[in-house]
């Protein structure tokens, strides 16, 4: 029954008098109820009325979208989202779901290999990928993306105008994904454990201490770990070597390879992302690792009273990038992956991410609302001379087969 049919049977219904409970009710009550005399129905209308005005009012307001939604969901009010673990505040998932509507099914992803295979199959059941910037910009080129309907993006206007410049750089005219989080990859080590086997003067400051065999055999005792990335381990490995981690050359990446296998020969695994919580456990004590991961471990390290765990951009140089946020081609659920990308750029929602997963982002409007403690820490947010140290490395379809076929001699070979 509608509201408006409710009231119009409570109009039309014969009311009885109401009997008092006792007689101090009795004497309190002054005339008696009705809606036979006119005087009583015109008083019992008015007082429905407002209250319908004020039922009818809050609803709507209750109904209405947000302001920056210009929009409308989805008869299919669902959305599908692949993303990296650990890489998102649950409460916005929540928050968000609560303001539109919209149920959010949200799954794990632990490499740009695995996305990028699920996607090339065809239809991969998301709306919603993370993919790091290399990897969009080659599933864009291959028509694996859903072009951006910025009219439908208001809140792009918070976003950092230098940083989409260079974003622009490799995905033109910010055609298909907006930046997520900012990222480096570096050293990530337990300072207690690595003093305690290296001595107290002992520098974790440099790319070599991975190719050393004599410092690999000692940090072995309490675990070292690597990412699963061929372009961050075989480019971080030719910054090492000194060489161009944008080269096209198949001997570079050969070399780098050989590099590596002496690692390989002393990690626990390599893996993208079960190092953060194993650091902060203590369980393993140096990884090569992005900077927010590291961040994370930190900070549960010491909230569970263990021991801090420190990042560093190692002197030679790093890699540093973008996760984005983008739409698939076969999407069944296009306007509600909008209405979700427009509410992660509002300022507030990103700050709050940010704030979770200790990332840097790219939005300009969200830094005065975040936690201190992390824009004012120069492992999430670079000043100018490590700036200066870092690359952005995106490299072509041929050069990425060339790191994939040498990655997995690595990994095969570590694993013997």
């Amino acid at each position: 029954m509608t509201i408006l049919a409710s009231v119009l049977s409570f109009l039309s219904s014969p009311r009885k008098p109401r009997t008092p409970r006792d007689a101090s009710t009795a004497a309190a009550t002054t005339a008696p109820t009705c809606n036979s005399c006119p005087q009583c129905f015109a008083r019992t209308l008015s007082l429905v009325g407002g209250a319908l005005c004020s039922l009818l009012l809050s609803t709507s307001a209750l109904a209405a979208p947000a302001e920056d939604q210009v929009v409308a969901p989805d008869a299919d009010k669902n959305l599908f989202v692949y993303n990296w673990s650990d890489y998102i505040d649950p409460q916005v998932l929540k928050d968000f779901e609560k303001e539109t509507g919209i149920t959010v099914h949200y799954d794990l992803m632990d490499s740009n290999e695995v996305l990028e295979a699920k996607l090339m199959v065809g239809s991969s059941g998301y709306d919603i990928i993370a993919p790091s910037i290399h990897v969009l910009k080659r599933l864009g080129d291959a028509g694996l993306l859903l072009p951006l309907d910025k009219s439908k993006l208001p809140n792009l206007k918070h976003l950092d105008p230098q940083k989409m410049a260079k974003i622009a750089l490799i995905d033109k005219d910010n055609r298909y994904g907006i930046p997520y989080m900012e990222l480096s990859t570096g050293i990530a080590y337990n300072t207690r454990k690595v003093a305690e086997i290296m001595g107290p003067d002992f520098k974790v400051d440099s790319w070599r201490i991975l190719f050393d065999e004599n410092v690999l055999k000692k940090l072995s005792q309490c675990g070292i770990t690597a990412l699963d990335s061929p372009s961050d381990m075989l480019c971080s490995t030719l910054i090492y070597m000194g060489r161009d981690p944008e080269s096209t050359k198949a001997q570079d990446y050969e070399d780098a390879g050989e590099k590596l296998k002496i690692l390989g020969r002393y990690v626990r695994y390599f893996h993208s992302s079960q190092y953060a919580n194993d650091l902060a456990s203590g369980d393993v004590c140096i990884s090569v690792a992005w900077a927010g991961d590291a961040q994370l471990a930190n900070q549960r390290s010491l909230e569970a009273g263990l021991d801090p765990i420190a990042y560093v951009i190692p002197q030679e140089g790093a890699l540093m990038g973008y996760d984005m946020l983008a739409i698939t081609k076969t999407s069944t659920h296009p306007n509600n992956a909008h209405i979700f990308l427009n509410y992660i750029m509002r300022p507030e929602v990103i700050a709050k991410i940010s704030d979770y997963i200790r990332y840097a982002n790219a939005n300009k409007d969200a830094t005065a609302l975040m936690n201190p403690e992390i824009t004012s820490n120069k492992g999430i947010y670079y000043d100018e001379q490590t700036l200066q140290r870092m690359h952005i490395v995106v490299p072509p379809a041929e050069v990425e087969r060339i790191m994939t076929r040498t990655w997995n001699n690595v990994i095969s070979s570590s694993a013997q």
